[in-house]
């Protein structure tokens, strides 16, 4: 007799696989077992896997003190037939037993996803990657700053902002190894600091456009779909790296914690905005002439121009006054 037994852990996923033969495989604490449970609620000798007068495999329990059970908590009071892939529970531990014959899923093909994970999972990107949102925070900051700007602080505020947002794949991260998944740290890591470096070049790029051509519903509306699609993308690769799971599932998951996102986001934004302002909407933003769309005028052209206006308009309330 040849078995393949399957230790399980927490939410029925494997933990062990052990290959075992023999006309009589003995399970139990005890080392002199065929298959070793450390499990303190088994006894040492629990139970036995052997063959019957008809050639089948019953799974029979020795009196032990907790007792064996088939899966759904079914108690098995002498003795209890085995098909491939059948799970049992001894104390809190559990266990499926499979025949060397017993079908297994189709082989999955390498894709483009995983290169590019495997790409994202090196430490030169991950910390390439983590120096250019650190960068691009600090440039941020003195382009916004109006007083005297310190590097040091900033520096230390830019590092304190990094952590904080590692604490997002550190949370993914710890998730597939609950799941008993590849935790692939820098590759979370990657993928997050990359998402919040595009969304803040998408959110600085609606400034840009608002500065030129005010506030637009538009603009808005291209952005918030932008920013929804980009959410979702990095949700899914989370759950890529994170678990297994077919690509119809993994959409799933990942659509609906991006509309959960989007639902808290939008409350938060409009908890408290008020229903009415009597202030108007603008763009408190100052660029550059040379990021502009338009043609610009130098000092003394536009001081020219201002005189002409003002001579033009002293001119015509003049023959006004005459009629």
């Amino acid at each position: 007799m040849e078995l393949i037994i399957e230790i399980l852990g927490r939410g029925s996923h494997a933990f062990d696989l052990q290959k075992i033969e023999g006309d009589t495989i003995r399970i139990g604490r005890a080392f002199d077992n065929d298959l070793i449970l450390s499990d303190p609620h088994i006894c040492p000798h629990h139970a036995v896997l052997e063959l019957d007068e008809q050639g089948g495999i019953v799974l029979r329990d020795t009196g032990s003190i907790n007792g064996t059970f088939a899966k759904g908590h079914k108690p098995i009071e002498s003795e209890q037939k085995v098909t491939s892939g059948d799970e049992f529970s001894l104390g809190k531990s559990r266990f499926r037993v499979y025949l060397p014959d017993h079908p297994v899923a189709d082989s999955i093909r390498l894709n483009w996803v995983e290169r590019l994970a495997h790409t994202v999972n090196l430490p030169l990107v991950a910390g390439g990657l983590s120096l250019v949102l650190l960068v691009l925070h600090l440039y941020l900051q003195y382009a916004g700053e109006i007083s005297e700007f310190y590097v040091g602080r900033e520096v230390l505020g830019a590092v304190g902002v990094l952590m904080v947002i590692s604490l997002w794949p550190t949370s993914w991260t710890l998730f597939a190894r609950y799941k008993k998944h590849e935790a692939r740290f820098l590759a979370q890591l990657s993928a997050t600091v990359l998402f919040v470096i595009v969304f803040t070049l998408l959110d600085k790029l609606k400034d840009w456009l608002a500065f030129h051509n005010g506030s637009s519903v538009l603009i808005d509306g291209v952005v918030i779909v932008l920013s929804i699609g980009l959410t979702l993308l990095l949700i899914w690769f989370h759950f890529y790296l994170s678990i297994f799971q077919a690509s119809r599932k993994r959409w799933f998951y990942a659509g609906g914690m991006t509309a959960l996102f989007v639902c808290i986001a939008y409350i938060g934004s409009n908890l408290d905005k008020d229903s009415f302002s009597s202030r108007p909407e603008y763009v408190a933003k100052i660029y550059p002439s040379s990021v502009s769309f338009y043609s610009t005028q130098t000092t003394d052209e536009f001081i020219k121009a201002a005189e002409s206006i003002f001579e033009d308009s002293k001119e015509e309330a003049g023959h006004k006054d005459v009629d």
